[in-house]
Formats: C-alpha cells, sequence, structure tokens
C-alpha cells in the first residue's frame, strides 16, 4: 500500500512538473507595410474591449456617403478619407469592405484561434446581418496558417436597395533565422441593386400621405456588382552574423543579428465591376443619345501583376544608429479590360519606378517612416510620391502621452 502510495506522489509530481514546463499561452497579430514588409503589431480585439469598431461603416469615417444600408458603396464626406490611390476608379467606392494585404492580420499563436462574430439589427424586412469568422494555427514557432471569411446581407429601407458581399482569404508567414515569407489570397464579391432614387421627394415630407418605404416608386431596376482577387507573396532572405551577449559573469549567449536583406515581392490583382440595367430609363442621364438599345449591360475589369526587389540595411545591425534603410525597384504590368461600342477593347500597359526608405520600426519612444519614389518608365512617367509618418510615446511626469 505505501509503495503504491509512493508510486502515485512521484506520478503526481511529475505531471506537475511537466505542466510547469509547458510555454504558456500567447497570440498576437500584426498588419505589413506591403512595400517593406515591416510589420506594425496591433492591439489584440476582445469582446470586452473595441468591439463597437466592428461596424465597417463607422470604421470608415466619422461622415459618410451611402445608401443608408450596410453593405452599400460608400464615401467619406471628409476630402482627405476619399480613396483615389487606385488606377481601377471602381475599387474605391467598396474599399471599406475589402479583404486585401492593406488591413490583412498575420499571426503568431502558441494554440489554435477561432473567432465567430454574428452581428444584427434592424426590423423584420429591412434587416441587416453580417458573419465573420476567423481561424488560425500554428503547428511551429515559426510557422502560422489561418482564414477569414466574411458575409453581409441588408434588405434596405426602400425598394431595390438590397446588398450582400462575401469575402474570404487565406493566409500564412514563415519566420525562420535566414529566409523569411508572407502568402496571402483573397477574394471579395460585392452585389447590390440599383434603384436611382426616388421619383417623388415630397412622399418623404407630406405628413397628409401615408406611403410605405417600400411602396414609394424609383427610377429604375438596375444591378451593379464588383469583384476582386487578389495574390500576395513575399520573401526575403537576410545575411548577418551571431553576437555574443554577456548573460552574467559566467555565461554567454549568442544572438542572430541580420545585416543585410533581399527581399521580392509578387502581387497579382483582379478587378471586375459590372452594371446591368435591364430597362433603359430615357433622359435619367444628362446628353445620352442612344435610342436604339433598350437594355444597359457595361463591363470594365483591371489585371496587374507586379513585381518588387529591394536590398535593405537591417535595423538591428546598428546599436547607436538604431534605423534601417531600403532601396527598391518596382515593375507593374497592367491590362485595362473596357467595352466600347458594345466591343472587348483590351489594353497593356507597363510601368516601372524606383524608390527608396528611412525606417524606425523598433522601440518605444520613437518609431517613423519615410519614403520616397518616381516612375521612370511607362505611361506614369515623372510621377512621384513622398510620404512619411511618425509615432513618439513619451512621459511628462508620470503621465503617457504619444
Amino acid at each position: 500500500m505505501k509503495r503504491t502510495l509512493f508510486l502515485l506522489l512521484l506520478l503526481l509530481l511529475a505531471v506537475g512538473s511537466f505542466a510547469e514546463k509547458k510555454p504558456k499561452k500567447r497570440i498576437k497579430y500584426w498588419h505589413i507595410d506591403p512595400m517593406l514588409t515591416i510589420a506594425d503589431t496591433i492591439p489584440f480585439d476582445t469582446v470586452h474591449i473595441n468591439f463597437q469598431e466592428q461596424n465597417l461603416i463607422e470604421r470608415h469615417s466619422i461622415a459618410n456617403l451611402y445608401n443608408a444600408n450596410y453593405g452599400s458603396p460608400i464615401q467619406s464626406k471628409i476630402y482627405s478619407k476619399i480613396e483615389n490611390d487606385n488606377d481601377f476608379l471602381f475599387q474605391n467606392a467598396y474599399k471599406p469592405y475589402l479583404l486585401d494585404i492593406d488591413n490583412a492580420k498575420f499571426y503568431d499563436s502558441t494554440f489554435p484561434y477561432t473567432n465567430l462574430t454574428y452581428l444584427t439589427g434592424g426590423k423584420q424586412g429591412q434587416k441587416e446581418e453580417q458573419i465573420k469568422f476567423a481561424f488560425t494555427a500554428g503547428p511551429s514557432e515559426k510557422f502560422n496558417i489561418g482564414l477569414d471569411l466574411d458575409y453581409i446581407h441588408s434588405i434596405g429601407q426602400y425598394n431595390l436597395q438590397a446588398a450582400k458581399r462575401f469575402a474570404g482569404d487565406l493566409f500564412g508567414r514563415y519566420s525562420g533565422k535566414h529566409y523569411s515569407a508572407y502568402a496571402y489570397v483573397a477574394t471579395n464579391k460585392h452585389s447590390n441593386h440599383e434603384n436611382g432614387g426616388l421619383t417623388n421627394l415630397s412622399l418623404l415630407t407630406n405628413k397628409n400621405v401615408d406611403v410605405k418605404p417600400k411602396d414609394m416608386p424609383i427610377f429604375m431596376h438596375g444591378y451593379s456588382s464588383f469583384t476582386k482577387n487578389l495574390l500576395y507573396y513575399n520573401q526575403a532572405y537576410t545575411i548577418g552574423f551571431n553576437r555574443e551577449i554577456k548573460v552574467n559573469k559566467d555565461s554567454v549567449r549568442t544572438e542572430y543579428v541580420p545585416v543585410t536583406k533581399f527581399g521580392h515581392t509578387l502581387k497579382l490583382e483582379e478587378m471586375k465591376k459590372r452594371y446591368f440595367e435591364p430597362n433603359i430609363v430615357r433622359n435619367y442621364y444628362k446628353n445620352t443619345y442612344d435610342t436604339i438599345h433598350k437594355s444597359f449591360n457595361d463591363t470594365a475589369a483591371l489585371r496587374s501583376m507586379t513585381n518588387l526587389l529591394s536590398v535593405s540595411l537591417a535595423e538591428e545591425f546598428n546599436k547607436w544608429l538604431k534605423f534601417g534603410m531600403t532601396g527598391y525597384v518596382e515593375n507593374e504590368v497592367q491590362q485595362f479590360i473596357y467595352q466600347k461600342d458594345t466591343i472587348l477593347h483590351r489594353t497593356v500597359k507597363s510601368n516601372t519606378r524606383i524608390g527608396g526608405a528611412l525606417t524606425k520600426s523598433r522601440g518605444r519612444l520613437l518609431k517613423y517612416r519615410f519614403l520616397g519614389d518616381i516612375y521612370l518608365v511607362g505611361y506614369k512617367l515623372g510621377e512621384f510620391r513622398l510620404m512619411g509618418n511618425a509615432e513618439g510615446n513619451f512621459h511628462i511626469g508620470k503621465e503617457p502621452f504619444s
């Protein structure tokens, strides 16, 4: 009996010691700069904080123009926030809803993580709903994969105002001693009705007329769709050395310090916009002279392939002047697809630019990024870009400022 108790005690001690050695649970995520692949860690959202920021419209801007229902095309009323940095202008009205490399999240998690979110609002017949699913898992400390699914459906208050959207992505990262990579694949599909507005606005203000919003007459019965598909892959190889760090009087440890990083980024994009109107409304648009066609079906698309090569001096290399420098050359090949006199046309164009960046992304007191580039070849010849941002965190007395 004593021997059995002794063996049981040893077993419990062994289990306890094993439990102590188990790594602590950890999860964090970050965005990356699509060009420089610099990680920007962001706080991990929970149900208790920042949940109100889940609404994409409110997150986009404090003042917006849209059809008042979730999922419809949108534009900020604030000039500085209007999206206009894309060669396919039809994307701008859908930008806040897109799963894209600009807002992609990459994880570092010691355990499988799943998040399911359901948002709903509005009365029956005018309901707005959103379902989101996220999953990520890390088979090892160096490797992580995951996926996101996002579905929006809203009916709207007026006739033919409904909108729906489905988006999904697959992502992964590998962080080795010398080689590292980020991979991201996404698809976005938006659909919405076009009613052209109400034909009689006085129905909204006349108190003597009792008409339900769904019964108010509209100009047209149209349909719009927008699709964006994306593949992004970045890979980098670093050359460095092992630096000895003194732990105490009798021991040291080695730390790998990258010096130079060689990077390559491939990005493939496809964007398509379609507008369909089965019965054309005459005189709705000014200066319209087509009196032959009874319906309207227009399509435009842009396909692009971008390759970027870069060489960087790592920030970790210099102990005293902690900043990184990057030089890069980027080439993009674009195919524009559009209709002209019912005939589908295709035009291929190419651009090449060179640029450089000065960055500091480590440390708590000061972070910054300054970037400049110019197009040397292609129809964008002479276009240049200068941009920068800085972030500081410091204390005055006991009060933190940023």
